[in-house]
């Protein structure tokens, strides 16, 4: 065993207390977007920080706030792709929007609504974008299910996006809590109430999603029985 007071300990540098309900989220910007992080809450405003000083973190500047739903913000998750204005898809009970940043008017401006939840949306995940032409987002909901939607930037209107649901995945059969992507963005997982942890990857060929792994507390049997029910389209 090694000495305990040669371990490293972690101790609070900075408090941020804008919020004036409960936060529900929060996560850093990608990196290219400088050092900055969002946090979402019950107030239904995401406020996004930044600290002009790396080397200071007890410093961070709210930069900017908006109200995205008239209360109850549960997620968010960013575009980390360098070639796109900065952009995040928020989750509102059963609402979720992509949220663009206006260059021009100097404010972040709902550009789409994911459509189709049931209940409310515990999770967000936008996929990392290693050269596709369109952006994956996937949502975790109470509802049972958890969604794939594929977002793209129109052909006929610049400056809006398509959006499409690609994969709805019923196999949790109960409420669904976490999703979240590989580096590359092309696996998803998600848990939910049944105790499992499953993997999905797209058959592109088929358009199919279908499960490589479940990872349960239930015996290899029954866990193998749930693996051949592998496939769910849309």
């Amino acid at each position: 065993m090694g000495n305990k007071n040669s371990q490293r300990s972690w101790k609070k540098v900075g408090c941020l207390v804008d919020s004036r309900d409960a936060v529900q989220d929060v996560q850093f910007a990608p990196r290219h977007h400088g050092l900055k992080l969002a946090s979402c809450s019950l107030d239904g405003r995401v406020r996004i920080y930044e600290a002009p000083d790396p080397m200071n973190l007890a410093v961070w500047h709210l930069l900017e706030e908006f109200e995205a739903a008239k209360k109850d913000c549960f997620c968010l998750s960013w575009n980390s792709s360098p070639f796109d204005p900065p952009m995040l898809v928020v989750a509102s009970e059963n609402s979720v929007k992509v949220w663009e940043y206006n260059q021009k008017f100097q404010k972040w401006q709902a550009v789409v609504e994911l459509e189709g939840h049931e209940d409310n949306v515990h999770d967000v995940a936008w996929a990392p974008n290693m050269g596709r032409t369109y952006h994956l987002i996937a949502t975790a909901c109470k509802d049972q299910y958890v969604r794939i939607y594929k977002l793209k930037p129109s052909a006929n209107k610049p400056g809006s996006y398509d959006v499409q649901l690609v994969a709805k995945l019923g196999h949790h059969k109960a409420e669904v809590w976490r999703v979240a992507w590989n580096v590359t963005g092309t696996m998803l997982a998600s848990t939910g109430d049944d105790g499992t942890a499953r993997l999905w990857k797209a058959d592109f060929a088929k358009g199919e999603w279908h499960h490589t792994l479940v990872a349960s507390g239930q015996n290899a049997a029954d866990a193998s029985a749930d693996a051949k029910e592998n496939k769910e389209s849309f």
